[in-house]
């Protein structure tokens, strides 16, 4: 599968970038940049994940609701979650989290005070699913504008 992990307080998501197909592995970019400067990775079937990112940009056809899908966002206001019934995100209270087959190593140690980075490296230790190399990105500044 995959593990992505982002903080709000770091403002950085991190995201493996290895990729299964049934016993075949190559590497693949997982983190995506929408219009709003958010940020987001999913974990999940691969068809499905382009499936929402043709959604997300294009307004294209939208996912099936029982569709077994991990989304999570990184925003200027906090941490987002993607409910595929409403195919909406909605936030989170927490200031870390985590997705995908490592995501419990991944919060173990962004618990301790880890960064996104660092909680993929320790998942990708522990998990056979996560692997290297890490791909992270991290939210931009807003520009102010002066209301004159």
């Amino acid at each position: 599968m995959t593990t992505i992990a982002a903080s709000f307080t770091h403002k950085q998501i991190a995201a493996d970038s290895k990729c299964s197909t049934d016993r075949v592995h190559f590497q693949i970019d997982k983190l995506k940049e929408l219009s709003d400067g958010s940020i987001f990775g999913a974990a999940g079937d691969q068809g499905l994940i382009l499936k929402l990112y043709k959604f997300l940009y294009e307004g294209g056809e939208q996912l099936e609701a029982e569709a077994e899908l991990d989304v999570l966002q990184l925003t200027h206001s906090g941490l987002c979650l993607f409910d595929t019934r409403t195919a909406q995100f909605y936030q989170i209270r927490s200031k870390f989290y985590a997705i995908g087959s490592g995501a419990e190593f991944a919060l173990a140690a962004m618990s301790l005070g880890a960064t996104p980075l660092q909680a993929i490296e320790c998942a990708a230790k522990f998990d056979p699913d996560t692997g290297h190399p890490i791909d992270v990105m991290t939210l931009k500044r807003r520009k102010n504008v002066n209301s004159a």
